[in-house]
């Protein structure tokens, strides 16, 4: 069959075209002459969308179950389990009812959660003049995901910032990798790790258009690039309203909050997907705020306005349609933090039909 789709491959004029099969599955043909252009991003079985990302040159879709296989049967495509230039996976996209509090499930784990002896070394070397930044935190410890209906579970213990920075952020370090290397982290997290979860909102106006933030050049995540204009942190004592676990929903109204000036309730905010970020380990719950009575307008005066303004350089707003965000990302390739592109393209996958939405990035950039 990979044979098959080669040749079939060799005769068509496109780089790329997929489908889904009745069983569900993406299937992917994409020109092998091609496929060192594409950014190849993974999805799980709980994904049903294709998915792409910026920083490259071109779209592509991948399964990573369909991927895998084709790794063993065609070693030419050079293919890793992740595929090549992976920035961000998919673990799991709810596109039409979303996850909201009936169908995402934090939970509390009483232990703590202990740095290694490597680790904890060099978090005790930190300088002590830069304590005060330190904060507690929740760690990931583990997620699974229960069927009929499709709900998914995550489970936290404590941590704190630092442990944080000399872990999973810590990417220049050799043992940071051979941990990273060791853990299939589209099932569990590093357990070497302070993995933390963040929240991204992508905020809809009323007169529909899209809020898009330029992260400011002082940020540690997020620096220079464009991404949502809410992405925010659990962190303990924040994020919980008086409960041991962390509420997801009140995180990100408060980011909402904090970072636009706008009063959300946790009711109007809608999850849809889980991502883990391949360089790092870390993990994101996307989410998708619709207003009913706020235009581009008043949304950038209430910003303006904002507490926590100054972690933005400029608030944009492009056109909520799929032609409008198309033209915008591959005029902006490589300048994208990966959770803010995966959240506006599955953000039109809530609004827009496939065919409009397949139609506008293929007729992007060739």
């Amino acid at each position: 069959m990979i044979k098959e789709v080669a040749q079939e491959l060799e005769t068509q004029s496109r780089a790329w075209s997929w489908e889904m099969n009745q069983s569900g599955t993406i299937v992917i043909k994409i020109h092998r002459n091609h496929i060192d252009k594409f950014p190849l991003v993974s999805t799980s079985r709980y994904s049903t969308t294709p998915f792409f990302k910026g920083g490259y040159r071109r779209l592509t879709i991948f399964d990573q179950y369909q991927y895998t296989f084709m790794l063993k049967a065609d070693p030419k495509l050079h293919l890793s389990p992740y595929g090549p230039h992976v920035e961000i996976i998919v673990i799991a996209f709810q596109q039409e009812k979303g996850f909201r509090k009936d169908n995402l499930h934090c939970h509390y784990d009483p232990q703590p959660h202990i740095l290694n002896s490597y680790f904890q070394e060099k978090k005790s070397g930190l300088p002590n003049d830069i304590s005060m930044w330190n904060g507690d935190m929740w760690k990931l410890k583990k997620f699974n995901f229960t069927d009929n209906p499709l709900a998914i579970h995550l489970t936290f213990c404590d941590t704190d910032y630092f442990s944080q920075m000399v872990t999973d952020l810590n990417t220049s370090d050799p043992h940071h990798k051979k941990c990273l290397d060791g853990t299939d982290i589209t099932r569990n997290p590093v357990p070497e790790f302070s993995t933390i979860l963040g929240v991204n909102v992508a905020i809809i106006t009323k007169d529909n258009y899209v809020a898009v933030s330029a992260g400011g050049r002082d940020l540690k995540v997020g620096a220079s690039r464009y991404h949502t204009s809410v992405a925010e942190n659990l962190l303990r004592g924040k994020s919980s309203d008086g409960i041991r676990e962390p509420d997801l929903f009140l995180a990100a109204s408060r980011g909402c909050k904090e970072e636009l000036g706008l009063d959300i309730s946790p009711e109007e905010i809608k999850f849809h997907t889980f991502t883990v970020l391949p360089a790092t380990g870390q993990y994101s719950m996307l989410a998708t705020v619709k207003l009913p009575d706020h235009t581009k307008e008043d949304v950038y005066k209430s910003w303006t306005r904002a507490k926590d303004r100054y972690e933005k350089v400029d608030l944009l707003f492009i056109e909520y349609t799929p032609q409008s965000i198309a033209e915008f990302v591959y005029e902006h390739w490589g300048s994208w933090v990966p959770q803010g592109l995966t959240n506006i393209y599955h953000s039109l996958w809530m609004e827009y039909d496939k065919a409009r939405i397949q139609e506008a990035f293929s007729d992007i950039g060739y």
